[in-house]
């Protein structure tokens, strides 16, 4: 799996729409990851997880990643990843609310050409593709 565009708001310390262009960032070879104490860089790889797998180890709840700021957390990870021989864009959107019930939704789309055709469309579909 390659990463290729994190978009993520109302997340841990990010109450704004935030977008990391790992093409970008990857351009020349490798890339880190740096900044101070609480600057976000574990947010990153939180999106990452919670965008792929719905949940984040380090919270004791789902909604915990929410910012306290905000009404919901949205992740949009985009990322390739080799499936039958080839290579495939993927695009996968969870969005979780600060409800009683902590409203859970989750989409996984694949590329097909020019088009992005939705293969799963709930959170336990989304997880079983994944």
């Amino acid at each position: 799996m390659k990463p290729v565009k994190l978009q993520f708001s109302g997340v841990n310390s990010f109450s704004e729409n935030t977008e990391i262009d790992f093409e970008e960032l990857s351009r020349n070879g490798i890339f880190g990851i740096f900044g101070e104490t609480g600057s976000g860089k574990s947010t990153i790889l939180d999106c990452i997880n919670f965008a792929l797998y719905g949940n984040v180890e380090r919270s004791k709840e789902k909604t915990d990643i929410i910012n306290y700021k905000c009404y919901s957390a949205e992740v949009t990870f985009v990322f390739s990843m080799t499936n039958d021989g080839k290579n495939k864009l993927y695009t996968v959107k969870r969005t979780i609310k600060k409800d009683k019930n902590g409203t859970h939704k989750a989409e996984l789309y694949e590329k097909d050409g020019e088009n992005e055709v939705c293969i799963a469309d709930k959170t336990s579909t989304v997880e079983g593709k994944i």
